[in-house]
């Protein structure tokens, strides 16, 4: 039995990162979409990327958005990268 798999794929250097993922929903051999983003910017710093559970991963990057929005007004400041990681973790 064959399982096709999606990828996602985040490259780090000195100046920052790359997330680079592939646009289409397979279910089985079923083609879903072929336009599908999976590459979420959360912060101006910080980004996710999904290769699985895309409608899931949609609503949780949209609820961090929106808690690290919120932080950011109560901090006055940006929000750290490991604070949106542990936010996210918390949600999940």
């Amino acid at each position: 039995m064959y399982m096709p798999g999606a990828t996602a794929v985040g490259i780090s250097f000195d100046d920052g990162i790359v997330l680079a993922s592939e646009r289409r929903i397979a279910y089985g051999n079923f083609l879903v979409s072929k336009s599908t983003k999976k590459t979420f910017p959360l912060t101006p710093n910080v980004a996710a990327a999904c290769a699985g559970l895309v409608a899931d991963m949609q609503l949780l990057s949209l609820q961090i958005k929106a808690l690290a929005k919120i932080r950011k007004m109560e901090i006055k400041r940006d929000v750290p990268p490991n604070s949106i990681a542990k936010m996210m973790s918390n949600l999940m």
